[in-house]
């Protein structure tokens, strides 16, 4: 062999290394899911703020309640008002026949000697005859000194001031009733004194046990109130001429007065 020849090292393969690609490591999971801490805190302010509220509203309508409760007297109801109701008790006076009664206690007395009726009327009004054409009928006139009239027409009389009453007292045997009394004065013509048609109101009452017809707010001119009564054979006719309307003063004078006693 030629020793010439340099014998070369021998390279000793090299293992063929193949880099496996980095695997990453899959991440680390909490068993319990968590918000981000500053959601966390909102949400609780924000309920803390939800339960602040009820509960502030809860006690602020529990003392406005209160509060009403113990001041009655700042509550306002508005109710229809109703007038109170005296409940008087038996037998006891009537207040406004005591107020009218009062008002006549000064009242003169005139009673009649020959028809023996009597009649209360006003102490400063005048008594005097009332002449009739005919006989049968006595007239008696009851006049207020103010009592002035227009004598320019003396059909139909106009009261300028004051008052007069006038009673007609008359013996009639055409009727047999009181009944029979009013319906002939129904009957009469409307323009008639005597005419109830004539009268706003018709009121059949009774005087001191006797049945009176008795008519107020007359269309007749001079004549404001009448009352008709037929009593033991005679016909009663009062009545009232007057500046202005004294339906009470005319009321009080009617039941004042007194029809004689029966034969």
């Amino acid at each position: 062999m030629d020793n010439s020849v340099q014998q070369q090292p021998v390279q000793q393969p090299q293992p063929v290394v193949t880099q496996q690609p980095a695997t990453q490591e899959p991440p680390i999971v909490s068993k319990h899911f968590h918000f981000p801490r500053v959601i966390l805190i909102l949400l609780c302010c924000l309920l803390a703020a939800l339960v602040s509220g009820v509960i502030f509203y809860m006690v602020g309508k529990a003392q406005g309640q209160l509060s009403i409760t113990s001041n009655p007297v700042q509550t306002i109801v508005k109710t229809k008002s109703i007038p109170p109701v005296t409940i008087q008790p038996p037998g006891a006076q009537n207040p406004s026949a005591s107020s009218t009664s009062a008002q006549t206690t000064n009242w003169k007395n005139y009673s009649d000697a020959s028809l023996h009726f009597t009649l209360n009327y006003p102490s400063n009004w005048v008594e005097s005859a009332n002449n009739q054409d005919v006989s049968s009928v006595n007239g008696y006139d009851f006049t207020s000194p103010d009592y002035t009239v227009n004598s320019a027409d003396p059909v139909h009389v106009v009261v300028l001031t004051g008052s007069k009453l006038t009673i007609l007292i008359e013996a009639n045997n055409n009727f047999s009733s009181y009944q029979s009394y009013k319906t002939f004065l129904e009957n009469a013509s409307n323009d008639s004194s005597v005419s109830p048609k004539a009268f706003k109101n018709q009121t059949d009452t009774t005087v001191n046990g006797v049945p009176v017809l008795l008519l107020t707010q007359g269309s007749i001119p001079g004549i404001t109130d009448a009352a008709y009564a037929y009593y033991n054979g005679s016909t009663y006719e009062m009545y009232i001429q007057s500046a202005s309307n004294q339906d009470n003063l005319f009321t009080q004078m009617v039941n004042s007065f007194q029809f004689p006693k029966a034969k």
